[in-house]
């Protein structure tokens, strides 16, 4: 099940970049589980 966090910091604090990496980690590690590349966690 996924989970939502809130992250409460001040402003220009990095929360907007934070969110595109883990988006971006998050399709890579779909595209590799998806290619066989990685075993799928249990």
């Amino acid at each position: 099940m996924a989970k939502l966090y809130f992250r409460y910091e001040a402003m220009n604090a990095g929360k907007t970049t934070q969110l595109l990496q883990v988006k971006y980690n998050f399709s890579l590690c779909r595209k590799h589980w998806r290619e066989g590349k990685v075993a799928p966690e249990a």
